[in-house]
């Protein structure tokens, strides 16, 4: 892959980033009141300036994005087994999510870092089994073609 598709790859994944923080941003503020709040309020008040604040939001979101989006160049390989590969990616995908949750004050350390671990290695879990059973189904038919 060349130089511009990583960079590529790496924007389209911090627009994706941005939106999805976006999104859940509106979400929370929904579920929590009628007013929209940009991030949690004690993450908030450790700036003079919200626009800062914000600002910093996006950044983190954005790089979040990107990450993402390149850890998923991971998969297409046959010389590591798929156990390693989804290993490392698990890693590449949680730590940077459980970092920048510290940073934005998602969560603090402790009993609430545990209960997100747990969260998002369920979600994680979860959508690597659809994954996983839909490449299945697709070598399986592919197989029953060349076979029958």
């Amino acid at each position: 892959m060349s130089t511009r598709k990583y960079m590529r790859r790496a924007l389209i994944g911090a627009a994706a980033g941005i939106a999805i923080g976006c999104m859940l941003e509106l979400a929370f503020s929904a579920a929590w009141g009628a007013q929209h709040i940009p991030g949690k309020p004690s993450f908030l008040a450790d700036f003079d300036n919200q626009n800062l604040a914000v600002l910093t939001e996006r950044v983190l979101y954005a790089l979040l994005g990107a990450v993402q989006a390149m850890a998923g160049l991971l998969f297409p390989n046959e010389r590591r087994s798929l156990a390693a590969t989804t290993a490392i990616h698990f890693l590449l995908t949680c730590v940077p999510l459980l970092g920048v949750g510290m940073v934005l004050k998602w969560w603090q350390g402790g009993w609430p870092l545990v209960g997100a671990l747990g969260i998002i290695t369920v979600i994680y879990a979860l959508i690597w089994m659809a994954s996983w059973l839909s490449v299945r189904a697709t070598v399986r038919q592919v197989s029953e073609r060349i076979e029958g």
